[in-house]
């Protein structure tokens, strides 16, 4: 599973940041503002993504190598330039949090845990997909099937309603037998 990447909102926050639109942020031009616009684009979905620069690459219609090229050339103005280093950082932490991805700082092994966090954060989306979906259809059945995945112990706290077709045909109830202490 590929992890969630809302490639489209993430270069249009890149795009304003840069005083661009995603349009010239994406297209053919070259000049220093719109090439560096790019290499922050590229670095922070690396970053926030986990995904690889090849895929990057595919989603900015650019060559890999190309991508490759751009992201030495920004660590290196990150290592000269600490204002623009801490003004790229703060602008990740901003990102992620309007965009509600995991954060970029997870300890060691950062690639691999920022992989896992994306991957999480897709099946999890994908799951409160599917079960606003069921709640649409059946919200008590849903409920009922949600509580007994936490517990399977515990009986079902939402009773399943009887549908209209059960209602109808439903065997009339027996007559009660005289008793003998009724007389």
């Amino acid at each position: 599973m590929k992890p969630w990447m809302p490639f489209a909102e993430l270069a249009a926050l890149v795009a304003k940041r840069n005083a661009l639109t995603p349009t010239a942020l994406l297209g053919r031009r070259r000049n220093n503002r719109l090439v560096r616009a790019r290499w922050e684009l590229a670095w922070l979905c690396t970053r926030l993504s986990g995904e690889s620069i090849a895929s990057v690459a595919r989603r900015m219609d650019r060559d890999h190598t190309t991508l490759l090229n751009g992201l030495a050339r920004l660590r290196q103005c990150l290592r000269t330039d600490s204002d623009y280093a801490a003004d790229l950082s703060k602008f990740e932490e901003e990102v992620a949090d309007e965009l509600l991805l995991p954060p970029a700082d997870l300890g060691g092994l950062t690639a691999s845990r920022r992989k896992l966090a994306g991957r999480v954060t897709a099946a999890t989306t994908f799951m409160l997909d599917r079960i606003i979906a069921a709640m649409a259809d059946d919200p008590l059945g849903t409920i009922a099937r949600i509580n007994r995945a936490l517990d399977p112990e515990a009986p079902a706290y939402a009773s399943r309603p009887a549908r209209a077709e059960q209602l109808h045909h439903r065997p009339a109830p027996a007559a009660a037998a005289p008793s003998l202490n009724a007389v």
